[in-house]
C-alpha cells in the first residue's frame, strides 16, 4: 500500500503546493456532546464554552459537557443562537422563539414568551446574531420579513423598520447601527446609525433568501454578508464587494483583526490580517462552519453541522501530512541544501524537498527498495544521507532540476544500519552504524572505507578540538582518539547513560542527550559537567533532537519541544520556553529540529511541522477558578460565597474547575481550609472532601495552577460557619454554670444542716465505742499471746521440714553418685572406643533432676561394640532406679552369654524387667486389660562388628540416625532407622523385636538419642512454649554433621540452650536428655 501511494504522489502529484494546517482537537457525541450538528460556539464572560445543537446546549469545562435540553427547563431544544447580557444572564435563542437563559446554575424560561407568540406570526425565527438586552433590561431582537422588536421589562412592545424583508443589525459602543435590506428580487441596502437613516447608493445583488450578516472589523468598517458575497463598508458610503464561492453562514473578527468566514459545506476561510483581497487560509473544506470564536487563551473554535466542535491552541503550528502530499506518516530527519530548502526523510525510499515556491518535490531513491534514512549530512554541494542499508549521496544538480527519481552514489556499510555521520578532515566521513563504527572519503569510489569496531551501536557522533571523536552509545560515553576508544565514564559516572545526541556549543562546551537522563552539558577544558531535566522544567528526560541557533538550544524529547537559553555553568535557574500538543504541535514525540531564519522545522512521527518563532505567544492568561457545586451531608446546596451550618452538617464536598482548554482538563489545583490548616495542599482531581469538620469559623481558599505556573488571579474563596450544638453555646453554658452554682448552694446548706445532726450522733456513739475499744484491747492482749505461742510451733516445725529435706537430698546425691559410678566413666569410653580405632565421639547427658532416667551403656566384647541409650518410665529418683537395673540387666544379659543379635538383646532385658517388676496382665475383661505396673523404659541398642562395620539394630520406641559418607558435593542427609513401636516392659501386643542389620563405611556417623532433647519446650513468646521436635533436631544435625564430634556437642548444647532461655523467657527442662554420636 506504501508503495502504492508513494507512485501516486511521484507521478500524479509531482510538485504539492503547500496546503498545511494546523491541529484541531475535535469534540463531537463521543465526548459528550448532545448532538454533532452544532449551530453555534460562545465563550461566556466567565470563560466556560457553549454550544448549541438541535439537541439543546452544552456547558463545557475543559474537562466533561454539561447538557440541557427540555427536561432542564428549555422551551425547546433546537437551540440556533447563543448571548450573554450585561448581567452574566445566558440567552439561548430556539427555533420556536421562545426565550429561556442560565443564571445562576439553572434554566430560566423569560416571562413574555406567550407575547412573543403574539406578536411573531408564523415560524419565523430570529436573525441570527440581533438579539439583545440593554442594561434597562429591554430585549431587543430581528424578525426576518417582519422587522426589529423590541420588549420592556414590563412586557410592553415596539416594532420597526417594518417595510423590510430583511433585517440584521450590530451593536458597537458608538450606539446601535442596524444594517436592513429592502424589499425587492434584487436586494439593495440601507443603514440606521443612531436611528438615522443612511442609505448605500447603487448597491444590489441578486440573493437566494440566505440569511445576512454583520460584523465590525478593527479598521471601522463593517462586513455584510449574504449567499456568497462578503460586502466591506466603507464609513457607511463605499463598498468592496468580495465573492467567497460558498453561502455563508458565519462572520468573525478577531481581536487581531483576523476576519474568519464561516460557509455552508465548504469550511472556513481566514484572512490573517483582515485583508479579503489576499489569499486565506482554508481549513475543513467540505464542513458546514456554523461559528467561530477565539477564547481568552488565543484559541480558536469551530462549530460544525456535522462533527460538533473544532479546537486548536495555535493557528502558528502548520503541520504537514500524508494528506498534504508526504510519502510517510512518519518523518525521521531533517536538513537543509545548498539553495535552503528543506530536506525531510522518510521510512520509505523517499526523500521530500521543501521548495521556496511553495512547492512539495519528491525525490524517489530509485536504485533501492525499502530504504528507511536515518539522518542527513551537508558538505559543500552534496547531501550524505545514512539508511539502513547504505550512506549515499544526492547531487546538488538533482536538488536543483525537476528531478523526481535520484541514481544513488552510494557505499555499502558493512550490512548495518548508519545511524549517524560526521563530517571529518579534509576529505573524510565519520561513519556510526548500529554496530560499526569506522570512517571513509567523500568520493566512495576513491578509497576503502575503514572499520574501528564492530560490536559498537553508534547513536551519535561529534568532534572535538583536538581530533577525538565523542560516541553515544546505548552503554554510555565512548570517546575516540590517536587509535584508542576510552570510555566515558572516566569524565564522569553519569557518563553511563544512554547517550542519543551529542552537539558541540564551541569553546569546549559540548551537549548530550540521553535516554532517562535529561540533558547533560560538558566543558571539557574545566572538567565542568551540569546536567538539566525535566525538574529544572524540561518537557521530558529522553532528548531525540538537539539543534543549536545562537545563544539557543533547541531541544526535542518524548514529551514536547524546549527552547532554551544556553546557560552557564554557574547558572541554576533556565530560560526554557516548552512547546507541546497544549502550545499547538501535533504530537510531543519530536525526532529532528531544523531552523530557517524565523521558521523552526520539526520532524516527528505525524509528519512535517513548521512555525514563525517569533510569533509564537508566549504570554497565556493564568486560569479562572469556580465552583461547581457544594454538597452538604450528600445534598447539594444552592451556591454562594457563605455558608452557615449547623453542627451536624459538617461533612462537605467541593466540585470546581479551572478553565484552561490549552491543558484540555490538565490543571494542577491547591487549596487549603484556614481554621482547619494554614497548609496549602495541591491535587490534580476537581474535587475536594471534607468529613466530620467540627464547629468552627473556615475560610476554604482554592487556585487553580496552568503548565506554565501560572496561578488563578482571583482565587476561589468561600466562607463557612459551622454553629456549635446548643450545649456547647454560650447562652446554654451560662444556664449550666447558675444551676450547678444554685446546687452547690443547696447543698452546702443541707450539709451544713446534716453536719449538725451527725455530730451529736458522733459525740454519743464516741462514748460507747470508748467503751468497746477498752475491751477490745483486753482481746487484742490475750489473741498476742495465742499468736506468739503459735509462731514458736510453726518455727520449730519449719526447723524440722528444713532438716528433713537436707537428708533427702543428701540420699539423693548419694543416688546421683552410684549412677554416675555405674554409667561409664570418661576414661573408660576413651579407652574402648580407642581400643577398636573409634576415636571421634560424644555423648550429651543432661539429667532433668539430680538422679536422671536415661542412661547410656557402652560395653566391648571381642569384635563387637555395644552401645544403647535409653528413656526410663519417670525422671528424677523412680527414672534412676529403673535406669540402674536396666544397666545391670545388659551387664547381666552380655556376661551369661554371647550376642550375636541386638532383638536378641532388647528381648532378654525384656524378660528381665517384667520377671523383676512381676509385670502381669489382668484379664479379668477381655476388651480391656490393664496392666498392674507398666514401668519399663525405650531403647535404642546396637551392636557394631568393629572389623565387618556390621551394625546390627534393634529398638523399643526409639530409633537411630545415621549419616553416611558424603561423596563430592552431595549434601549430607541423615537415615533414620526406626524402632519397633513396644516398650521394654509389658505391653498388649508383645512381639519379638526386629534385628536390623546395616553395612556401615568409614566415616559414616551414627546418632542415638533419647526423646528429651526434641520434647523440650521452649522458642519465643509468639511460639507459646512448642516443642523443639525431631523434624528441627534432624535439621541440626544435617547442618554441622561435618563438624567433629566434640564441635557437634558443643552446638547441639548451645542450640538447646538458646532454645530454652534465649527469647526473654527462661523455660524449665521438661525430661533427661541423651544423646550419643560416633563417627566409624
Amino acid at each position: 500500500m506504501t508503495k502504492v501511494f508513494v507512485f501516486i504522489v511521484l507521478f500524479l502529484f509531482p510538485a504539492i503546493f503547500f496546503a498545511q494546517s494546523p491541529v484541531f482537537r475535535n469534540y463531537s457525541t463521543r465526548n459528550g456532546l448532545p448532538s454533532n450538528e452544532v449551530f453555534q460556539v460562545y465563550q461566556d464572560s466567565k470563560g466556560f464554552i457553549w454550544a448549541c445543537t438541535n439537541s439543546g446546549v452544552s456547558k463545557f469545562d475543559g474537562y466533561k459537557f454539561r447538557n440541557f435540553d427540555r427536561s432542564s427547563g428549555l422551551p425547546d431544544n433546537v437551540v440556533f443562537n447563543i448571548y450573554e447580557d450585561y448581567s452574566g444572564k445566558i440567552w439561548f435563542l430556539p427555533l420556536s422563539n421562545k426565550l429561556s437563559y442560565f443564571f445562576k446554575d439553572s434554566i430560566f424560561q423569560y416571562p413574555f414568551n406567550d407575547t412573543l407568540t403574539k406578536i411573531i406570526k408564523g415560524t419565523k425565527p430570529m436573525v441570527k446574531n440581533s438579539f439583545f438586552v440593554s442594561e434597562k433590561g429591554v430585549v431587543s431582537f430581528g424578525i426576518r420579513s417582519s422587522g426589529f422588536f423590541e420588549i420592556s421589562p414590563n412586557g410592553t412592545y415596539k416594532i420597526s423598520f417594518t417595510d423590510s424583508l430583511e433585517s440584521n443589525y450590530l451593536f458597537n459602543k458608538s450606539g446601535k447601527v442596524i444594517y436592513v435590506s429592502t424589499v425587492s428580487k434584487n436586494m439593495s441596502l440601507r443603514y440606521y446609525l443612531n436611528d438615522r437613516y443612511c442609505p448605500i447608493d447603487s448597491l444590489c445583488w441578486k440573493t437566494t433568501g440566505a440569511f445576512p450578516l454583520t460584523v465590525l472589523m478593527k479598521n471601522g468598517h463593517v462586513l455584510f454578508a449574504a449567499d456568497n458575497e462578503v460586502l466591506e463598508i466603507i464609513d457607511g458610503k463605499s463598498v468592496k464587494r468580495h465573492s467567497i464561492f460558498a453561502t455563508v453562514i458565519w462572520l468573525y473578527v478577531d481581536k487581531h483583526g483576523g476576519v474568519w468566514i464561516g460557509t455552508s459545506k465548504n469550511g472556513v476561510k481566514y484572512y490573517k490580517n483582515g485583508n479579503l483581497n489576499s489569499k486565506p487560509e482554508h481549513y475543513f473544506k467540505s464542513l458546514s462552519v456554523t461559528g467561530i470564536i477565539c477564547d481568552t487563551e488565543g484559541g480558536v473554535w469551530l462549530s460544525t453541522l456535522e462533527e460538533g466542535l473544532f479546537y486548536t491552541s495555535g493557528l502558528e503550528f502548520k503541520t504537514f501530512t500524508m494528506d498534504d502530499g508526504l510519502a510517510a506518516k512518519k518523518i525521521t530527519c531533517l536538513s537543509v541544501d545548498q539553495n535552503n530548502n528543506l530536506l525531510a526523510g522518510t521510512a520509505v525510499s523517499v526523500i521530500h524537498q521543501f521548495m521556496k515556491n511553495s512547492n512539495i518535490k519528491t525525490i524517489l531513491m530509485k536504485e533501492s527498495k525499502d530504504l528507511y534514512i536515518n539522518c542527513f549530512l551537508q558538505i559543500d554541494k552534496t547531501i550524505y544521507y545514512g539508511s539502513n542499508k547504505f550512506i549515499g549521496s544526492i547531487d546538488n544538480k538533482i536538488l536543483q532540476d525537476d528531478k523526481r527519481e535520484a541514481v544513488l552514489s552510494y557505499i555499502d556499510t558493512n550490512k548495518t544500519s548508519a545511524l549517524c555521520l560526521l563530517s571529518g578532515d579534509s576529505n573524510e566521513i565519520w561513519i556510526g552504524g548500529s554496530w560499526v563504527f569506522g570512517k571513509t572519503c567523500r568520493t566512495f569510489s576513491k578509497c576503502k572505507t575503514e572499520y574501528f569496531h564492530r560490536s559498537i551501536r553508534c547513536l551519535a557522533l561529534e568532534k572535538n578540538d583536538k581530533g577525538a571523536v565523542y560516541i553515544g552509545t546505548p552503554n554510555g560515553l565512548m570517546i575516540y582518539k590517536d587509535g584508542k576508544f576510552i570510555e566515558g565514564n572516566t569524565l564522569n559516572p553519569v557518563f553511563n547513560e544512554r547517550i542519543s545526541k551529542i552537539i558541540n556549543l564551541d569553546n569546549g562546551i559540548f551537549a548530550f542527550g540521553t535516554k532517562g537522563a535529561g540533558l547533560l552539558l560538558l566543558d571539557e577544558k574545566r572538567l565542568l559537567l551540569k546536567k538539566i531535566s525535566s525538574k529544572d522544567g524540561l518537557t521530558g528526560n529522553t532528548i531525540t533532537a538537539l539543534y543549536r541557533e545562537g545563544n539557543e538550544l533547541w531541544i526535542g524529547t518524548e514529551s514536547g519541544l524546549n527552547k532554551m537559553i544556553i546557560p552557564l555553568f554557574t547558572d541554576t535557574v533556565y530560560r526554557i520556553e516548552k512547546y507541546t500538543i497544549e502550545t499547538g504541535l501535533p504530537t510531543n514525540e519530536v525526532n529532528d529540529i531544523v531552523i530557517q531564519d524565523s521558521i523552526v522545522w520539526i520532524a516527528s512521527n505525524s509528519g512535517v511541522t513548521r512555525f514563525n518563532r517569533y510569533n509564537v505567544s508566549r504570554v497565556f492568561p493564568a486560569p479562572p477558578v469556580y465552583l461547581l457545586g457544594f454538597t452538604v451531608n450528600q445534598k447539594k446546596t444552592a451556591l454562594k460565597n457563605s455558608y452557615e451550618l449547623t453542627y451536624d452538617q459538617n461533612f462537605l464536598v467541593f466540585d470546581f474547575v479551572g478553565l484552561s482548554y490549552r491543558n484540555a482538563g490538565n490543571l494542577t489545583y491547591k487549596y487549603k481550609m484556614q481554621g482547619l490548616s494554614d497548609e496549602w495542599i495541591r491535587t490534580s482531581v476537581s474535587q475536594v472532601m471534607f468529613p466530620f469538620l467540627p464547629h468552627g469559623e473556615y475560610i476554604f481558599t482554592l487556585i487553580a495552577l496552568n503548565n506554565e505556573g501560572l496561578e488563578s488571579p482571583n482565587p476561589l474563596t468561600i466562607h463557612i460557619t459551622i454553629l456549635p450544638p446548643f450545649w456547647k453555646t454560650k447562652w446554654f453554658m451560662a444556664i449550666v454554670l447558675l444551676l450547678i452554682a444554685a446546687c452547690i448552694y443547696a447543698y452546702i446548706k443541707m450539709r451544713e444542716k446534716k453536719l449538725i445532726a451527725e455530730k451529736l450522733k458522733l459525740e454519743n456513739l464516741v462514748i460507747e465505742r470508748t467503751k468497746e475499744v477498752v475491751m477490745q484491747n483486753e482481746e487484742i492482749s490475750i489473741q498476742k499471746e495465742e499468736i506468739l505461742a503459735q509462731r514458736d510451733e510453726l518455727q520449730l516445725q519449719k526447723d524440722i521440714v528444713e532438716e528433713k529435706n537436707r537428708d533427702i537430698t543428701s540420699s539423693i546425691e548419694y543416688a546421683h553418685r552410684i549412677q554416675q559410678a555405674v554409667l561409664p566413666s570418661d576414661d573408660f569410653l576413651k579407652n574402648t572406643f580407642a581400643a577398636v580405632g573409634l576415636q571421634d565421639f560424644f555423648i550429651l547427658f543432661k539429667p532433668k533432676d539430680i538422679v536422671s532416667g536415661d542412661f547410656y551403656f557402652i560395653e566391648r566384647r571381642k569384635e563387637m561394640l555395644l552401645i544403647a541409650v535409653a528413656d526410663c518410665t519417670g525422671h528424677g529418683v523412680p527414672g534412676g532406679f529403673m535406669s540402674m537395673l536396666g544397666i545391670s540387666f545388659l551387664h547381666e544379659i552380655i556376661a551369661r552369654e554371647e550376642v550375636f543379635s541386638a532383638a536378641h538383646v532388647l528381648d532378654e532385658l525384656r524378660k528381665s524387667v517384667i520377671t523383676s517388676l512381676q509385670q502381669e496382665p489382668n484379664i479379668e475383661n477381655t476388651f480391656s486389660r490393664e496392666m498392674k505396673i507398666r514401668d519399663g523404659m525405650d531403647i535404642s541398642f546396637v551392636a557394631l562388628n568393629t572389623k565387618t562395620l556390621e551394625l546390627q539394630f534393634a529398638g523399643a520406641n526409639n530409633p537411630i540416625y545415621i549419616v553416611p559418607l558424603r561423596h563430592g558435593a552431595m549434601p549430607q542427609l541423615l537415615n533414620e532407622i526406626r524402632p519397633d513401636k513396644q516398650p521394654i516392659g509389658i505391653y498388649e501386643n508383645m512381639k519379638p523385636f526386629t534385628n536390623n542389620v546395616l553395612q556401615l563405611q568409614k566415616g559414616d556417623i551414627i546418632y542415638l538419642i533419647s526423646d528429651g532433647y526434641q520434647d523440650q519446650f521452649g522458642g519465643s513468646l509468639s511460639d507459646k512454649g512448642k516443642k523443639f521436635r525431631t523434624k528441627q533436631l534432624i535439621q541440626v544435625l544435617e547442618k554441622r554433621c561435618s563438624l567433629s564430634m566434640e564441635l557437634q556437642k558443643q552446638a547441639l548444647d548451645a542450640t538447646m540452650h538458646q532454645w530454652m532461655f534465649g527469647h526473654g523467657f527462661r523455660h524449665e527442662q521438661t525430661d533427661d536428655i541423651t544423646v550419643v554420636g560416633i563417627r566409624i
